[in-house]
């Protein structure tokens, strides 16, 4: 596979407009993979998000990756460290984000991502469970 660079993240390019973006999937992988691909997080939210990542591809796609209420910030020492994180949110206009995130994941060979729609939809529910 050959690497894939035709994105922008936060870190090269601090205009990029998140704005109307929403919750579209999850990706479970390290934090340390995510620093290897997109370089480091932008500064949190401080209160709900702990970490998180804004990326635009050459097709003008914006995604979001992001935790959300189970780090420190929102649960006190009881969270998770961010470094230990692996449950992510994908953020984005549509699920075209989540694909293109993918696509760019499994080109860097970070990792595989081949999630069925029935096991995508189990990942979800695993991890709504887990925050109940």
């Amino acid at each position: 596979m050959s690497i894939i660079t035709d994105f922008k993240t936060h870190n090269t390019d601090p205009l990029i407009d998140e704005y109307g973006t929403s919750l579209q999937g999850y990706i479970e992988i390290s934090y340390d993979e995510l620093v290897k691909l997109f370089g480091e997080p932008q500064a949190s939210d401080g209160y709900k998000i702990d970490a998180e990542w804004i990326i635009k591809t050459s097709s003008g796609i914006v995604i979001t990756i992001y935790n959300y209420k189970d780090g420190i910030n929102y649960n006190g020492p009881e969270g998770t460290p961010t470094k230990d994180i692996i449950n992510w949110h994908i953020g984005g206009k549509n699920q075209e984000s989540v694909e293109e995130l993918y696509r760019i994941i499994e080109a860097n060979s970070i990792i595989k991502v081949n999630l069925s729609r029935d096991e995508h939809l189990k990942f979800i529910k695993k991890i709504i469970e887990s925050k109940n």
